[in-house]
């Protein structure tokens, strides 16, 4: 809201007069003159005008000539002591609604003007989300049709995308789309939908803007297709040109969006190829191993061995031992050092993409129930979650760098917990009960541990938790047993026995008591789909 006239006690009248919060406004400025008003106008354009028309330098009327080209939908009210037809009828032309004589100005009348223009901007604004709503859902409509039909091509049920949208006599070069890091950005734009159609807008102006052919379509997930149309002529470096071109579109994604893109070229050739060549792009595990915000050209189809070595299985284990270790020992050093080397034996012996994805998620899952074990807290990851953000994880160095984030947050919200325990004691016997989950213990060995009389240390462990220590411990114990029976095939027997119980009766007895199930029905519960 800007206020604007050469008569000094009008302006402070009517600014100090008009209660504008309580129409719901803010007095942004106001002004002596026209050209004061338009110089800072240009800096923060107001959404309504109220302006005398006889001033120096620059009149109202031209000051609102100049604003409206600033902002077309701006609301203008004049105030004035000339009455000349003339005036109003110049004011009327630029769709000036509201014009009032100073001699007869009421401010009872002004605050009504005032909610008219706020009413006329209100619905103007509804009116415009609406439409960039409607036209939201048509360009996803058409996204979707686009989006079938390339599915239909790649799996070879139909050609009809090659009638539609292709021109048979052309040849086409495919370029895989990854958006890095998908899972975070998404969230950062509200939605999946939000962010694709962002990025697709500016890919698409910058194709417009450098007069090349390409053809944008979302695949599905974090990956788009860019197809681009050539004529397979010699004479020209096509290569080049979409190198270039992918540059531009990077950089422009990057600058506007905040968001970091990795582009895969494919094989050039006629249509009749172009189902290979895109199947090679979205089957090379190769890709794992390509770098973040880069562009790439793989023009061979390279799938990694699915079967991992007893030997390297052996090495990861140890390495994954070595990073649990960290953490629980808030060895922020050792924690970068062995993540590193496991980021660098991946790289070295080229892993199977599914065998790291796998690895890794154990890892989150292990430490996000030794928090729910240590704090007798609800989860705050489940596995379903982590699953969906890691299937969006294309590159080794996307999947390090969830790991890298899941780890940063377990030790925050570990942190958290830890202050708000009453006792040290109690903090220190959850942490001893994580630390040996998998052996057998008793409450004087835990209290011995502690320097405290068990009898103590028992009712003081019951008095902050809410539980007695037994309890807490077979808890801590079922916990765990179902980690290992959804990662594992290990039998009941063995799983009983690796967590100190002499008895599998009495094991199975105590899952059941806390799931409702034995531990053989949990797993089949869980390989089914139903846990």
């Amino acid at each position: 809201m800007m206020l604007v006239d050469d008569d000094f006690p009008m302006v402070e009248y009517l600014a100090e007069t008009i209660d504008w919060q309580k129409l719901g406004l803010t007095l942004i400025s106001t002004h002596e003159n026209g050209l004061q008003a338009l110089e800072f106008a240009k800096k923060e354009v107001p959404d309504i005008l109220i302006t005398d028309i006889g001033m120096p330098k620059m009149n109202g009327i031209e000051l609102t000539e100049k604003l409206k080209q600033l902002n077309e939908n701006i609301q203008v009210a004049i105030i004035s002591c000339h009455n000349e037809f003339s005036y109003a009828q110049k004011a009327l032309k630029m769709n000036v609604q509201d014009y009032l004589l100073k001699e007869s100005l009421d401010i009872e009348d002004m605050k009504k003007i005032l909610i008219k223009c706020k009413n006329r901007l209100d619905t103007e604004n509804n009116q415009l989300k609406e439409i960039e709503h409607l036209q939201f859902k048509i360009n996803q409509s058409n996204d979707i049709e686009e989006q079938r039909l390339f599915k239909q091509f790649v799996k070879g049920i139909s050609n009809q995308l090659i009638n539609d949208y292709l021109n048979p006599e052309k040849c086409y070069i495919p370029v895989l789309l990854l958006v890095n890091d998908f899972y975070r950005k998404e969230k950062k734009y509200i939605s999946e939908d939000t962010l694709l159609f962002a990025i697709r807008n500016v890919t698409e102006e910058m194709i417009r803007r450098m007069g090349e052919t390409l053809f944008y379509i979302h695949y599905e997930g974090n990956k788009s297709f860019l197809l681009y149309e050539n004529d397979l002529s010699i004479k020209i470096d096509y290569y080049k040109v979409i190198q270039q071109l992918l540059t531009n579109i990077q950089s422009e994604i990057n600058r506007v969006l905040d968001v970091e893109v990795s582009f895969i070229v494919g094989h050039n050739g006629h249509v009749e190829s172009l189902k290979m060549s895109i199947d090679q792009l979205l089957f090379n595990d190769k890709l794992f191993y390509l770098n973040k915000n880069t562009i790439s050209t793989i023009r061979q189809n390279v799938l990694i061995e699915s079967n991992v070595s007893i030997e390297t299985e052996d090495h990861i284990k140890k390495l994954i031992s070595l990073i649990k270790q960290a953490v629980f020992h808030e060895d922020s050093e050792s924690l970068k050092q062995h993540l590193i080397h496991f980021k660098h034996y991946c790289f070295k012996y080229e892993l199977n993409p599914g065998y790291v994805k796998e690895t890794l998620i154990h890892l989150v899952l292990e430490l996000k129930g030794k928090v729910n074990i240590m704090y007798h807290v609800t989860p705050a990851y489940y596995k379903e979650s982590i699953q969906n953000d890691v299937l969006l994880l294309d590159l080794m160095d996307e999947v390090i760098d969830y790991v890298e984030r899941f780890i940063d947050n377990w030790k925050k919200h570990s942190e958290s917990l830890s202050v708000r325990a009453k006792h040290k004691d109690v903090l220190n016997a959850c942490y001893f009960v994580s630390r040996n989950i998998e052996s057998k213990f008793s409450l004087e060995e835990v209290a011995d541990h502690l320097f405290l009389n068990a009898s103590y240390f028992s009712r003081l462990f019951k008095r902050e938790m809410k539980m007695t220590f037994i309890e807490y411990v077979k808890k801590a114990k079922v916990e765990r047993a179902k980690e290992i029976l959804k990662q594992s095939h290990e039998p009941v027997g063995a799983i009983s026995e690796r967590l100190g119980y002499d008895n599998q009766s009495y094991f199975i007895k105590i899952f059941r008591q806390y799931t409702g199930y034995t531990p053989y029905e949990y797993r089949q519960k869980f390989l089914e789909g139903v846990i």
